[in-house]
């Protein structure tokens, strides 16, 4: 449930921020709280990789997906406009690949755990539209 909370609180910490790097460094410290099991979860799948390497593997996921929201941030001074568009550009961008394969995390996907109401369930991540599981043997095993 701390995955969710923390999904739908990049929006404000990243349009509230007084600089470039603060909205970055709030949405890469979101997005580390959101995905705090990586390193545990990679040391267990992969037995052999030293615990430094997975934490490292952890900060740069999180340095990765940060990327788009780091990059189209405007300044408080600027107009609505010009943030909105920043904003949309942010949230689209992390949907293409390989932000959306690598990232589970985004509030477009999430949308439909706040409106299970809704056919479609939010927005499918990107990755689900890229593999058709019915067609792939022993598929069904792994959801």
């Amino acid at each position: 449930m701390l995955e969710f909370l923390c999904c739908f609180f990049i929006p404000p910490a990243w349009s509230r921020a007084p600089r470039r790097m603060t909205a970055g460094a709030a949405v890469w410290l979101l997005y580390l709280l959101a995905a705090r099991e990586q390193p545990l979860a990679i040391v267990r799948v992969l037995p052999q990789c030293a615990p430094l390497v997975a934490v490292t593997l952890w900060l740069a996921h999180g340095a990765f997906l940060a990327l788009p929201w780091l990059v189209t941030w405007a300044p408080l001074q600027q107009s609505a406009m010009r943030r909105a568009l920043g904003f949309l550009a942010a949230l689209l961008w992390g949907l293409v690949p390989p932000w959306g394969l690598l990232g589970w995390l985004h509030p477009l996907t999430l949308s439909g755990w706040l409106y299970p109401a809704w056919v479609g369930r939010g927005l499918p991540p990107p990755r689900y539209c890229c593999c058709p599981w019915r067609w792939v043997p022993g598929a069904g095993r792994f959801r």
